[in-house]
């Protein structure tokens, strides 16, 4: 069935049509994996200044990617938006 909707679709809008909306997706993942390793590395080092051990525990690490990808995730939202409206119109 995925196949005949996307015959029907090259039918109708010609082939660019399949890729619509991919340099915005693409985009988005590029902002998307940055942010979550830069995020990451800042609440990283923000719990290593406040750690007196020196070094982070395999818990604090884990907290610091989940606030890392919390932040990545709000921070690059709107591009979501962006990839639904572009692939809707």
């Amino acid at each position: 069935q995925s196949f005949s909707i996307g015959m029907e679709v090259v039918r109708e809008e010609g082939v660019s049509a399949l890729m619509k909306g991919s340099n915005v997706f693409a985009t988005k993942r590029v902002f998307d994996w940055a942010t979550r390793f830069y995020f990451s590395d800042v609440f990283e080092a923000l719990l290593l200044s406040q750690s007196s051990a020196g070094k982070l525990t395999p818990a604090e690490k884990i907290f610091a990617s989940l606030l890392g990808g919390t932040a990545s995730t709000i921070s690059t939202l709107p591009l979501d938006v962006l990839v639904a409206k572009t692939q809707d119109a």
